[in-house]
């Protein structure tokens, strides 16, 4: 009878196993499906933003800043369900209230373009820059030649056209035969004949002063 009895439990054995385990799974199944919501609140940066400006009074190139930024912060609700094991299975936002709200950042490029002239000046617009390096050329120009017409000892009295002429001008000095004469026999001046031929108004001292001196008086 009892060699019956341990037959038959070991047979039906493995059959309750298989239903313990069947019932254990359903259970499991059953219990998660189990859910409970509520709400929470949550604080929430608000990420501010840089925005780029441009100026065209500023030079080009540069940059500054107009404006400092900060972030702000809302207040968030959601509302989160879970199930029996304290699992978060959803999470959906129902409402949300901005409690500071954020300041952008502002940064100025500028755009303006200044141009150099050869000399270093700085202007604001190209035909300014042209007409500088222009003239610095010419300066040059003139100057040379100004040079070369005073170490030629032809050449007298050198002088250059104004700007933006091209031309130099000079005298040539000039010689002049004289055999000085006594004054007026009267004793009275009337003029100066001048060493380099200039008649002079001039009685006194000064006469002739820029023509080489008195040659001999009137």
């Amino acid at each position: 009878m009892k060699d019956k009895a341990k037959l038959l439990f070991n047979a039906v054995k493995p059959v309750c196993a298989i239903v313990l385990i069947l019932c254990a799974s359903v259970s499991l199944i059953l219990l998660s499906n189990y859910t409970s919501s509520f709400e929470e609140a949550t604080t929430e940066i608000v990420t501010h933003q840089t925005r780029t400006e441009y100026d065209d009074t500023k030079r080009d190139g540069t940059s500054e800043i107009r404006q400092e930024g900060y972030n702000g912060n809302k207040t968030v609700i959601y509302e989160v369900t879970k199930n029996i094991f304290g699992r978060e299975v959803n999470r959906v936002r129902v409402s949300e209230i901005v409690n500071k709200e954020p300041k952008d950042k502002i940064v100025v490029i500028g755009t303006k373009r200044y141009y150099t002239c050869s000399n270093g000046t700085e202007y604001d617009n190209k035909d300014a820059r042209d007409e500088c390096d222009k003239r610095v050329a010419w300066e040059k120009g003139r100057d040379q030649a100004l040079k070369e017409c005073k170490t030629d000892s032809s050449k007298t009295n050198c002088w250059y056209d104004e700007y933006p002429g091209t031309y130099i001008h000079w005298t040539e000095p000039r010689t002049y035969t004289y055999t000085p004469a006594p004054g007026p026999s009267s004793g009275y001046r009337s003029g100066a004949i001048c060493r380099d031929g200039w008649r002079s108004s001039a009685t006194g001292r000064g006469a002739c002063s820029h023509h080489g001196g008195v040659a001999y008086w009137i």
